[in-house]
C-alpha cells in the first residue's frame, strides 16, 4: 500500500516557514503553483563566482519539494543541482554552502595601478582602530564634501559633462563603506581604505574608466533646482532628486497569513504602533535584508523648502504604485540615504 501524498501546499508551508526563519524573502508566483525566493548577501556575508572573481549579491530561486531551491538567477548557480536549506541555522552558514559548492576563484593578481576594491571586500578586524583626521578627510575627499547621517561624505561631481555622485561612510579602522552613483544607477559600492585611497576625483574617474585627465573631474554644488539645501533644518542630509532612500522595519510577528512589524527611526530606535499586513502584501512592499529586517525603497522625484515626493520601488527596483508627497521634516525622521544603511 502506497503511502499518501504530502499535498504541495503543505509542502511550501513548510519550506517558507524555514526560509522565513532564514531572514530569506518568498513569494508565489502568478498561478500560485510556484514558491519563489531570493537570498540577499550583504556584508560580511560573501559569494563569488570562482569563473570571474565577481561578487554575487542577489540569488533567485523556486523551491523544490519541501526543502532545496534551485537557482533561476545569476547564471553561474544555475548550474549547481537543486541546493539544500532545510538544515542549515543560518544564512551565513546556507551561503557558505553554496560557496562551497559553486567552489572558490583562483586569487588574483594585483593591480599594476589604482586599486580598485571589489565590493565584497570586507573591513578590517575590530582590533584595527587607527583614528583619521579632519585634516586627512578634506585631502583625499574634498573641502567642498558634506557629511550627512551615520558619518556619511557626500561629493557631487561631473565626469565627462555627466553628474555623478560620490558617497563614503566611515565604518572603521582606516575602512570606508563607498559609493558611486551616476545617472544610469550605482556604478560601484564597495570597500575602501584611506591608507591607499587616491581621491575622490582621481578613484570616481579610476571607476567610471573616465578619459578626461583627473584634474579636469570637478567638485560642483549642488544645484537649487534639484535638492534643497536643507539651511533650516541643521544636523540632516538633505535627499537629491534621483536618490534612492530607505525606510527600516522591524518584524515583532510572521507567519504565512499575516506580519507585524513597526517602524525604525534613523537612530535606529521604534517608533509608532505596530502594524500589520497579510504576509504576501507585506513581502510585495518590503525588502529583506536580514532576519527579521526590512526595508522600504524609495527613489527621490522631487525636493521643496518643505515637502519631498517620492516612489516606491520592488525588489528589481522598479517603480511601484502612485508618487508620495510627504513632509519632508517626518520624512528625514524615518528615512536615510541608502549609501548611508549599508
Amino acid at each position: 500500500m502506497t503511502e499518501p501524498r504530502i499535498p504541495e501546499e503543505r509542502l511550501y508551508k513548510i519550506a517558507r516557514r524555514k526560509l522565513m526563519a532564514l531572514g530569506i524573502q518568498t513569494w508565489f508566483s502568478e498561478d500560485q503553483k510556484q514558491l519563489k525566493g531570493e537570498i540577499v548577501i550583504n556584508p560580511p556575508m560573501e559569494l563569488v563566482n570562482p569563473d570571474n572573481g565577481e561578487t554575487i549579491k542577489k540569488a533567485r530561486f523556486v523551491v523544490v519539494g519541501h526543502d532545496r531551491m534551485r537557482f533561476l538567477m545569476p547564471e553561474a548557480l544555475m548550474k549547481l543541482e537543486p541546493q539544500p536549506f532545510i538544515d542549515f541555522n543560518s544564512l551565513q552558514e546556507l551561503v557558505s554552502d553554496i560557496q562551497a559548492r559553486l567552489g572558490r576563484p583562483e586569487p588574483a593578481a594585483e593591480a599594476a595601478e589604482i586599486k580598485v576594491p571589489r565590493a565584497s571586500e570586507p573591513p578590517p578586524a575590530a582590533g584595527h582602530r587607527k583614528g583619521i583626521s579632519l585634516d586627512t578627510l578634506s585631502t583625499a575627499l574634498g573641502k567642498d564634501a558634506q557629511m550627512g547621517p551615520g558619518s556619511t561624505v557626500a561629493r557631487q561631481m561631473t565626469v565627462e559633462g555627466k553628474p555623478v555622485r560620490f558617497l563614503a561612510r566611515f565604518e572603521q579602522g582606516d575602512t570606508f563603506v563607498a559609493r558611486v552613483d551616476t545617472e544610469e544607477g550605482v556604478a560601484w559600492k564597495g570597500h575602501f581604505e584611506m591608507e591607499t585611497f587616491p581621491g575622490a576625483e582621481a578613484f570616481v574617474a579610476e571607476i567610471l574608466g573616465a578619459e578626461v585627465p583627473v584634474e579636469e573631474v570637478s567638485a560642483e554644488p549642488v544645484q537649487p533646482d534639484t535638492a534643497f539645501t536643507g539651511a533650516g533644518i541643521p544636523g540632516y542630509q538633505m535627499p537629491v532628486v534621483g536618490e534612492d532612500w530607505v525606510m527600516n522595519i522591524l518584524v515583532e510577528k510572521e507567519d504565512e497569513e499575516e506580519t507585524r512589524y513597526v517602524s525604525v527611526n534613523i537612530d535606529g530606535q521604534p517608533y509608532g504602533a505596530p502594524r500589520v499586513l497579510p504576509t504576501e502584501a507585506f513581502l510585495k512592499t518590503f525588502v529583506c535584508v536580514g532576519k527579521g529586517v526590512y526595508r522600504l525603497l524609495t527613489r527621490i522625484l522631487e525636493v521643496t523648502p518643505d515637502k519631498v515626493t517620492y516612489t516606491r520601488l520592488d525588489y528589481d527596483r522598479q517603480p511601484v504604485g502612485n508618487p508620495i508627497t510627504t513632509d519632508l521634516v517626518p520624512f528625514l525622521a524615518s528615512f536615510t540615504p541608502e549609501a548611508a544603511s549599508y
